[in-house]
């Protein structure tokens, strides 16, 4: 996940905006991968 995209979460930027900025149509397959790239959910 780009720095930016962590930035935005700490913002309080929704997590449904962030994965559909990012491309995932599919909020579930977003919080998976972002589980696996750091170990904790979004």
């Amino acid at each position: 996940m780009p720095v930016i995209e962590k930035a935005r979460l700490v913002q309080g930027t929704p997590v449904p905006t962030i994965a559909t900025d990012l491309g995932y149509a599919n909020l579930s397959v977003f919080i998976s991968m972002f589980r696996r790239a750091l170990g904790e959910t979004p």
